[in-house]
């Protein structure tokens, strides 16, 4: 992966405790008592983005894990705003098309976020290569499918895990394949924008 991206996925793995974890599950189902309707936003799935919604979000923690991650990639101490969160509730064979987080010209992103909450080992997050276009000419035969390897393949396949988190850059298209199962899939998206003065 760190082949693949300019900028490296931030990744945590049991990110919620026990209790705040089965709280948003909880406060989600809750919510879904309201019948959102599509949003007209490019997926098949219950969501409530766009729309008015009462879930307390871990703002706290993920805002620890984001300067984790931000001193990690060696920047400087900023100010950063989290925002716009949503849940995503896919039923069976409902999923999301291929988008980017990128925001307002006047009020870009810089990264996005998922919490995969339940039902999310099942179904895939897939990434575009962004450099694929210029890698079309190249007999994917005659590499090793390996991740040294997976900058010369055309999307790459992230297999999330309950109650995990990951930061990425905003610019990376992405969809989520079909969900195939019974039990629901449930996760929490959101944006991080970088405050310039």
């Amino acid at each position: 992966m760190k082949n693949l991206f300019g900028v490296p996925f931030w990744i945590c793995d049991n990110f919620l405790s026990d209790r705040t974890y089965q709280k948003l599950i909880g406060d989600i189902h809750l919510d879904l008592l309201n019948d959102y309707q599509n949003p007209g936003v490019n997926c098949s799935c219950k969501t409530s983005i766009h729309q008015e919604h009462n879930i307390n979000y871990p703002l706290n923690e993920i805002g620890e894990e984001y300067k984790k991650f931000t001193l990690e990639l060696g920047l400087t101490e900023h100010s950063y705003e989290i925002h716009a969160f949503w849940w995503n509730f896919y039923e069976q064979n409902t999923g999301q098309e291929l988008h980017t987080h990128l925001g307002s010209i006047e009020r870009r992103n810089e990264f996005a976020g998922v919490i995969f909450l339940d039902g999310c080992e099942e179904t895939d997050l897939i990434f575009m290569n962004p450099s694929s276009q210029n890698l079309y000419f190249i007999d994917k035969q005659l590499y090793r499918k390996t991740e040294e390897q997976s900058f010369y393949y055309e999307q790459w396949v992230y297999q999330p895990k309950n109650n995990q988190l990951i930061i990425f850059p905003c610019t990376l298209q992405h969809y989520v394949s079909t969900h195939k199962c019974l039990e629901p899939r449930m996760t929490i998206a959101f944006n991080i924008r970088i405050e310039t003065k």
